[in-house]
């Protein structure tokens, strides 16, 4: 089948074609709002902050920590960017925070830089307030963590390890939401499948068609073959009778 016959095919189901269309709206509207009209997607701003781990005696980015801080890590990371890490959004450090903060925070995520002892903390929270302050308090809540741990375990002073702000919370934005990709994929899928429906529905009703008018002129001629051999055999029978009812000529005198 050519476009050409797929947008003829489109012309003639025009109303199919409206409803798929009517309807893809409605399933992507309701995809994006809910009866009432509020949004279906949770609003989500995030904010970015960044902190340097390091330590009074020690190189950038490598530190030995007490044996009983780097059990909680999982193990003896020599890398202490990549070891503070696994606390960032731990209870250990969240619990310092305001719970009304970390109730309205749906992500947190930490990415240590490469080659650096600097880790990236992007915070996600349902408004822009609330996303900024958090990102504030974790680094806070991190520097309080560490220096009361690392006390209790009397790490030396000089092998501690420091969580120093190297960037202040950016201002929030509005987080992507994959709400708008998810309504416009509905959106074509049902269009779609409206056209298609209207494309086999004309391939079909044009079959039916052609083939009904096929039936049609077999059956017309088969009629009109039945006509004429009935009206040779009404004329032969009416000769018949017409020779039977003729008195036979008189035979000549000899």
């Amino acid at each position: 089948m050519e476009l050409g016959d797929i947008f003829a095919a489109l012309r003639r189901r025009k109303r199919t074609v409206i409803v798929a269309f009517l309807l893809a709206i409605a399933v992507a509207a309701f995809s994006l709002y809910k009866p009432d009209g509020s949004p279906r997607a949770t609003p989500a701003f995030n904010s970015q902050t960044r902190v340097l781990v390091d330590s009074s005696n020690f190189g950038l980015g490598r530190v030995e920590l007490s044996s009983s801080d780097t059990s909680l890590a999982g193990g003896g990371f020599g890398d202490r960017a990549q070891t503070v890490v696994f606390f960032v959004d731990s209870k250990l450090v969240t619990d310092r925070i305001p719970q009304e903060l970390v109730k309205a925070t749906s992500a947190i995520v930490v990415t240590p830089l490469l080659k650096t002892p600097v880790i990236q903390i992007e915070v996600t929270a349902d408004t822009p307030q609330h996303a900024q302050q958090m990102a504030t308090a974790l680094p806070k809540a991190m520097e309080s963590y560490f220096a009361s741990r690392q006390a209790k375990a009397s790490t030396p002073q000089l092998q501690r390890v420091e969580i120093t702000l190297v960037q202040p919370a950016t201002d929030p934005v509005a987080a992507p939401s994959q709400a708008k990709a998810l309504a416009i994929l509905a959106f074509l899928m049902v269009f779609g499948a409206g056209l298609l429906v209207a494309i086999v529905r004309d391939n079909y009703l044009r079959t039916r068609a052609t083939r009904d008018d096929a039936g049609d002129s077999d059956t017309g001629a088969s009629g009109e073959d039945t006509t004429s051999r009935k009206a040779r055999k009404a004329a032969k029978k009416a000769a018949k009778q017409a020779g039977a009812d003729t008195p036979p000529e008189p035979a000549p005198a000899s």
